[in-house]
């Protein structure tokens, strides 16, 4: 009869210790998850990629690698507005829609690049 009992107290213990010890789910999507950052350097004189092809829903950081402020801006200036990063710093960008986004430095227009947001 002890036996029983401390069997039954046993598998009574081990389901609590084990029902406690569940995650809950938290996160991601069931249509795919988080898509990780693209990186974009941001040079004195260039980009770097310059031309960059992403899923839609992905998201660009910009990382200014020089010792001075930097001032990006989209061709459209929607998509991403007359920006100043500082120097060694990063501007993050998501863009949910398929379309190409043309960038260029703010005093150097023709400096720049795309990025090309596909399905």
């Amino acid at each position: 009869m002890k036996i029983t009992f401390y069997a039954a107290a046993l598998f009574i213990l081990t389901a609590f210790l084990f029902s406690a010890c569940e995650k809950p789910h938290v996160g991601g999507n069931s249509a795919g998850g988080l898509l990780p950052t693209n990186y974009i350097s941001i040079k004195d004189s260039s980009f770097s990629p310059a031309s960059l092809t992403v899923v839609s829903g992905s998201s660009i950081t910009f990382v200014n690698t020089t010792s001075v402020p930097q001032r990006i801006i989209s061709s459209d200036s929607l998509l991403i507005r007359d920006t100043t990063i500082a120097a060694n710093k990063s501007y993050f960008f998501k863009n949910d829609t398929i379309s190409q986004v043309i960038y260029h430095f703010s005093n150097k227009p023709a400096v720049g690049g795309v990025v090309n947001f596909t399905p």
